[in-house]
Parts: structure tokens; sequence; C-alpha cells
């Protein structure tokens, strides 16, 4: 799987990169067919507790699996999103 991560308006480290990464392969689990991940994080200028974004969109074989997610850091943004999507694979694992 090949993983693609951008950054928009912030900067992240390398670990929060790693662990992205590390998270995101543990999908294929869940789903052997999944053959890239499209990661995008933003951070809105605004004031608001939650203003880090984290999209995700896994290329698998059918419909794409898309999942979005707002929290007070990309960590925490990240993590939720990719939960999301770990309970989609499994949903769909099992029709």
């Amino acid at each position: 799987m090949t993983i693609y991560i951008q950054i928009i308006n912030g900067t992240i480290g390398n670990n929060l990169r790693l662990l992205l990464r590390r998270r995101i392969l543990k999908l294929e689990t869940y789903h052997s067919n999944i053959i890239a991940a499209y990661v995008i994080l933003k951070k809105d200028n605004s004031s608001s507790d939650k203003s880090h974004h984290a999209e995700i969109r896994l290329s698998i074989n059918g419909p794409d699996l898309f999942g979005k997610c707002k929290a007070a850091n990309f960590e925490q943004a990240g993590a939720d999103v990719i939960e999301s999507l770990r309970k989609r694979l499994r949903k769909k694992s099992t029709e």
C-alpha cells in the first residue's frame, strides 16, 4: 500500500507522520486489497476547539472509502478517522 500525506496550513513532526503510517498500515489486516491511502491534514485559523481536520481516502477494489474528522490536534483527528475507517472495513469484510 502506498500512503500519501499532505499537510495544509500547518506542520507535523516525523513522529506523527510515522504514527499515522503505522496505524494506516494496520488497516490491511481488515482488508487486504487496499491500494493506496490519501491523507490530508488541515488546520483552520479559527479559535474553535476543533481546528484540526483529518481526511483519509482509501483506494480499494470497488468504491473508495472516505473518512473525515475534526479534533483539537492532528494526532487525535487522525486516530478518530482511522478508527472510523477500521470499523467500516471490518463491516465490509463480513458482508
